[in-house]
This record gives C-alpha cells, sequence and structure tokens, in this order.
C-alpha cells in the first residue's frame, strides 16, 4: 500500500498539470479521512473517483508525515507550481503543529492573492482565530495587502467576528474596494 502513497507523491511533481492536481486532491483527502477517522465513510469512493484501491487505504502516522513533508517542499521550494491547490491539502493537517510554516509561505506568496487567500482558508481550518491572532497580528503588519484584495476582504471579514484580529497596517484597512 505504500507504493500508492509514493505514486500519488511522484504523480503530485508530474508536469501534467490534471494529474498532478488529482493527486494533490487524493493526497489531501486521504490525510482528511486519515486524521478525522472517517474510513468507513463511502462518500470518499465518489471523491477518489471509485478507485478502490485508493479508497481502501489505510494510511500510517508515518506516511501523513511523509505527505506533509512533500506538501510543503513543494510549496516552498516549487513556488507557485499548483500552489492553491497544495495550500489547500494543507488545510488537511489538522493534528500538526505547523503555524510557523504557515507564516513562512504568507512570506512566500505574499503577491499571489489566490493561493494567500487558500492559506487564510486552511490555516483558519486548523487553528483557532482567537489564539494565533496576536501572531498573525504581528506577520501581518509586514505584509503590503495593496496587492491582495480577496485576502484582504476575507481579513476583514474575519477582523469583524474575531476582535483579536485588528489588521493594524494603514493600507490594509484603507485601500480602495473594487
Amino acid at each position: 500500500m505504500k507504493n500508492i502513497v509514493e505514486n500519488l507523491i511522484y504523480v503530485m511533481r508530474s508536469e501534467n498539470e490534471d494529474k498532478s492536481l488529482s493527486a494533490i486532491t487524493s493526497l489531501g483527502l486521504l490525510v482528511e479521512r486519515h486524521i478525522q477517522d472517517r474510513y468507513s465513510d463511502v462518500d470518499y469512493l465518489h471523491l477518489f473517483h471509485n478507485d478502490i484501491q485508493i479508497y481502501n487505504l489505510k494510511l500510517s502516522d508515518n506516511e501523513v508525515n511523509l505527505i506533509l513533508e512533500n506538501v510543503l517542499f513543494e510549496l516552498f521550494h516549487n513556488v507557485n507550481k499548483n500552489a492553491v491547490s497544495l495550500a489547500w491539502c494543507l488545510g488537511k493537517f489538522h493534528d500538526k503543529y505547523i503555524l510557523s510554516d504557515f507564516l513562512k509561505l504568507f512570506k512566500i506568496y505574499k503577491n499571489d492573492d489566490d493561493v494567500f487567500l487558500q492559506l487564510l482558508f486552511s490555516l483558519i481550518s486548523i487553528y483557532d482565530l482567537r489564539e494565533i491572532a496576536n501572531t498573525l497580528n504581528f506577520e501581518f503588519e509586514k505584509i503590503d495587502f495593496s496587492k491582495l484584495m480577496k485576502s484582504q476582504e476575507y481579513l476583514m471579514e474575519l477582523s469583524s467576528v474575531f476582535q483579536e484580529l485588528k489588521p493594524r497596517k494603514p493600507d490594509f484597512q484603507s485601500s480602495p474596494t473594487r
């Protein structure tokens, strides 16, 4: 069964974008199902495009760590290649402490609104925003949000719900809306 995970990681790096995206999706869903212990959920068979081998695969913790290492490697070293999908996949690792990785990725993708926004979505799916708001406030002060309109709007919505998140950068608060 390990060959399936290794094969998906290999295909994730493929130049064929459709195959790569399909592998990233399968890896993310495998991790999600493992972490949430949803091995009896038949909906995953459909999500795996009726691939019974992938559906029957039960990950070990080592395989989950291997997937995480490879997703992070791709995000850090192959910047912009399927980055939105990889950022989505990162949001499946609910049992890992990867906040520092997110903070580094925000700096790397500070000019790519789509990736930055997906990183935000993934971060919020893993962490309680109230617990990390101070860290985010500090890190986001260093980012010019003028090129990140969608991310800026999402953060403004979050700040209205979570008072702890206070975007303080002047251009963040006063940037024109579309």
